[in-house]
């Protein structure tokens, strides 16, 4: 009489099936833990076989699956051509493709396994670890216990091997690695970093992550600057928990003392925070950069976040503090030369919008003077649309309100309540119409006018009311011809506005409108100027046209346009933003893009006299994607005014060459064309990526100088070895 016999030689899951065997093998441990009754211990209990054949020996006790065999116990998945379970040892011996998938998602290979029948105790030859990230450990034998898998003679890799035989990039080779599941880390006892198959350094023990995000070194950086001599920055990472993390990274130098930095990040369930910051004790610097004497605290601290409160709510913040006026820039870790410091709660809904907002500045030019920095404590804005009230005409209006506060200069409270009608038209011969009606309540207190900021914006204490309206007709008419691949638009475009002239100029505080120029984005638009403060009224005419071509490959595109007051009176406008006197300065825009290796944008404004170029910023990009040169080029002749930037003449080169797929060479220069034809920077940078690695050296050479900020050189090196840092 036979002493084995089939049980099932069709393909089956044999969670219903096998339940009675699984009696059968589990009888002694069922009997030692015959007081554990919960549901989730007899779930764990419960193993799922799938198998074209099982065959039973109860002679030997021996359990047999062929073909396909896939046993699932908890989290826990095995496969392999066939597997033998010994009742007697309580040992699963598979073989052929064996893989085991363990409840990270990692994937343990081998021809043969010899393991518990809990899936994670045994002895493995010739085995090879797929880690849940794609790196692997290879070996030619190891042991499973618990939650570690030793291996000997092991090699890890993150990089991908194309063709056999192949070396992967680089490697760590080690007498023993320790996989660590519970703690998700790899550990190595003497082991060798080779690159390209040639060691490079020997390292008796190290141990890193094998996930993405875990607690531990993360690669350090080293760059030369001229003032702080050699640099080297050491991060470490810290895991917190799922929701949070925070990264130290002490910073070495060796002309000054040592800098810590930190960086916080929280992720909420309605929102996340970052948080960044670093402190140094170092000798103080006087404007002349001459030490002092004195020892003094310096650093700084970088906050945002945004929280949705609900589906119409949500709140934002920025927070930027520097403890002096050139630390970010000495210690590279910002250019910025004013910090913004904003908190906005805005809602929103189907026709309104609400936004409450605190704005606050430090300004870090050595011509800037704390106390006379206005803040913004609070602004208030509302606005509202209506749903059609006829047809396509629209009901709209706003609410804004402003408090400017100055430590030790003028105040102003401002609230403004402005209302109107907006109905746009389509006729039938094409023309395009839009009809606004506008009309505006203003409400000024100044306290302080005797300290102003700016002299040229200083004006007198106490109230000022004034009552502003404005109609305005925007009319456009599209024209196309279209012939095959070749299709032209041309629109003539015409803007009449008419509104109350200010009549108290001067009266009147002007905080947010000092600085503004004429361009072929603003000179459309009924309200030229970017702020409130100053009223852009009168009666004008504004005409211009755009003309597109488009082609197969090729897209052209061009504006010019100018204005004309009926109003001889144009004090409002500062010197040099191309609106004095009743014709505007002529504005334009050309645009050239021939697809996937040429683009340019020139944006220029002319002298309405002589035709002279007043500005002209021109920007081009040629080339491809394995090799492009960008020029930029600017040029302001404005002949300055109050708070109006100096002319200026400056050109922009970039350059990037991508050598294969992995190398690539960048490089920029920005120079200045006045004020000597004084460089500015100097940047290149050699970069070279790919699944396991990362390397950069970047050199950078700066021209300006300000207090202890030299002209200088900095040079910064990195490697990045995936998950090694």
């Amino acid at each position: 009489m036979p002493t084995s016999a089939p049980l099932a030689n069709t393909r089956t899951l044999c969670s219903i099936v096998f339940l009675a065997l699984c009696a059968v093998v589990m009888a002694p441990k069922a009997a030692a833990q015959s007081s554990v009754s919960s549901e989730a211990a007899q779930a764990e209990e419960i193993i799922e076989l799938e198998a074209d054949q099982l065959v039973y020996d109860s002679n030997a006790q021996l359990i047999t699956a062929r073909g396909g065999v896939r046993v699932v116990r908890g989290e826990y998945t095995l496969t392999a051509r066939s597997i033998t379970y010994d009742r007697n040892t309580g040992l699963v011996s598979a073989k052929g493709d064996v893989r085991i998938v363990d409840t990270e998602g990692n994937v343990l290979t081998s021809e043969t396994l010899n393991i518990s029948d809990e899936l994670r105790d045994g002895f493995i030859e010739n085995v090879e670890l797929l880690l849940a990230d794609s790196s692997r450990v290879a070996a030619l034998e190891g042991d499973r216990s618990g939650d570690k898998t030793t291996f000997r003679r092991a090699v890890y890799s993150p990089c991908e091997i194309c063709e056999e035989g192949e070396k992967p990039l680089w490697q760590i080779k080690a007498v023993k690695v320790v996989h660590d599941l519970k703690k998700k880390r790899l550990y190595y006892d003497n082991a060798f970093l080779e690159f390209l198959g040639v060691p490079i350094f020997y390292l008796p023990y190290i141990s890193h992550p094998s996930l993405e995000k875990a607690s531990g070194l993360l690669v350090p950086e080293v760059r030369q600057r001229d003032e702080l001599g050699l640099v080297l920055a050491i991060p470490y990472f810290i895991d917190i928990d799922p929701t949070q993390d925070v990264t130290l990274t002490p910073i070495i130098t060796t002309k000054e003392r040592a800098v810590l930095g930190t960086e916080y990040r929280k992720q909420f369930r309605n929102g996340s925070l970052t948080a960044e910051g670093s402190f140094t004790y170092v000798p103080e610097r006087d404007d002349f950069n001459q030490v002092t004497g004195r020892n003094i605290l310096r650093g700084h601290l970088f906050s945002n976040g945004q929280f949705i409160h609900n589906k119409h709510w949500r709140s934002t913040y920025q927070l930027k503090f520097a403890s002096d006026d050139t630390y970010l820039t000495r210690y590279d870790w910002s250019d910025e030369d004013t910090l913004v410091n904003t908190y906005a709660l805005e809602g929103f809904y189907d026709n309104h919008y609400v936004n409450a907002r605190l704005v606050g500045f430090q300004g870090l030019r050595v011509e800037d003077d704390a106390g006379l920095v206005p803040q913004a404590l609070p602004r208030l804005n509302y606005r509202y649309e209506s749903d059609p009230l006829w047809k396509t005409l629209r009901a709209f209006g706003e609410v804004d309100a402003l408090a400017v506060q100055r430590f030790d200069g003028q105040d102003t409270r401002r609230a403004l309540v402005s209302g109107g009608l907006r109905l746009p038209w389509n006729f039938s011969s094409g023309l395009l119409t839009t009809t606004t009606v506008l009309a505006r309540g203003d409400y000024y207190y100044v306290t302080d006018a005797d300290r102003p900021d700016d002299p040229a914006f200083a004006t007198i204490n106490g109230t000022e009311t004034r009552a502003l309206a404005r109609i305005s007709v925007d009319m456009r008419l599209p024209l196309i011809n279209s012939l095959g691949d070749f299709t032209q638009l041309l629109e003539p475009r015409v803007l009449i506005v008419s509104g109350t002239s200010d009549s108290d100029v001067g009266d009147i505080p002007n905080e947010d409108s000092r600085s503004f120029d004429l361009d072929d984005g603003n000179i459309f638009l009924a309200d030229r100027v970017p702020g409130n403060d100053l009223w852009d009224g009168g009666t004008r005419v504004t005409y211009g046209a755009t003309w597109r071509l488009l082609l197969k490959k090729i897209e052209l595109d061009a504006t010019l346009a100018q204005s004309y007051s009926f109003d001889n009176d144009s004090v409002i406008y500062p010197q040099g933003t191309g609106l004095e006197g009743n014709f505007s300065d002529i504005v334009g825009r050309v645009s050239l893009n021939v697809r996937d290796w040429l683009s340019i944008r020139n944006r220029f404004r002319f002298d309405k006299n002589n035709f002279s170029v007043r500005r002209n910023e021109v920007n081009a990009t040629v080339g491809t994607d394995r090799f492009s040169i960008t020029v930029g080029y600017e040029r302001l002749n404005r002949n300055p005014g109050p708070d109006l930037p100096s002319d200026r003449e400056e050109l922009r080169l970039a350059s990037r060459l991508r050598i294969n797929e992995n190398w690539q060479i960048t490089g920029s220069t920005v120079q200045a064309l006045t004020s000597g034809r004084e460089p500015v920077r100097n940047r290149a940078s050699l970069i070279y990526t790919d699944e396991c690695l990362e390397f950069q050296l970047n050199y950078r050479r700066n021209f300006t100088e300000d207090r202890d900020v030299e002209p200088g050189t900095a040079v910064t090196f990195r490697v990045v070895l995936r998950n090694l840092g």
